[in-house]
């Protein structure tokens, strides 16, 4: 006989409704974290021209697959820095120095240590070609200043940012 009322009925709809599209917010967080931001279709190639220097302010046809190549397991290495940075690791900072973030991609990729001195300018200049891939170059230090987070960071860090205004409305700063 419970189940014929008509506002049992509807209240189990729209669990069943909030359920799905939280298990849907779940699958978006996860997937949209370990994509790299790089598509074919909006990837700037500063391909080298008579009188250029490769490697500084544009990079040789015959180079741009390896250090794209190189890039994909560059991000992996710096998005990993960047999140255990955000998610509060206790980091001083998200950035890598060149001789940090080729020592990490010696540890965590089958990059050598060859292949990366030779492509570490292309990449340079495809980083600075490519703002939308997310990922800043100073002088030697490369960072992703906006990681994907995933969902359990995503939401501790909502939560203390939420907590934090709270305070600040509750103490009058």
């Amino acid at each position: 006989k419970i189940w014929r009322n008509a506002s049992t009925i509807s209240m189990v709809l729209l669990f069943v409704v909030g359920v799905f599209f939280c298990g849907l917010a779940v699958v978006y967080l996860n997937v949209r974290f370990k994509e790299i931001p790089m598509t074919s279709t909006d990837t700037n190639l500063p391909l080298c021209k008579l009188g250029e220097k490769p490697g500084a302010t544009c990079v040789l046809s015959t180079e741009v697959k390896p250090a794209m190549d190189m890039f994909k397991e560059l991000y992996h290495v710096l998005n990993d820095r960047a999140v255990q940075y955000a998610c509060g690791s206790g980091l001083e900072t998200s950035a890598l120095a060149e001789d940090q973030m080729t020592q990490l991609l010696v540890e965590k990729s089958a990059v050598s240590l060859w292949d990366i001195e030779k492509h570490l300018g292309n990449i340079k200049v495809l980083i600075r070609a490519n703002p939308q891939w997310g990922v800043e170059v100073n002088g030697d230090k490369f960072n992703i200043p906006s990681p994907n987070l995933p969902l359990g960071c995503y939401v501790l860090s909502l939560f203390y940012g939420i907590m934090g205004s709270a305070l600040r409305l509750i103490v009058g700063q």
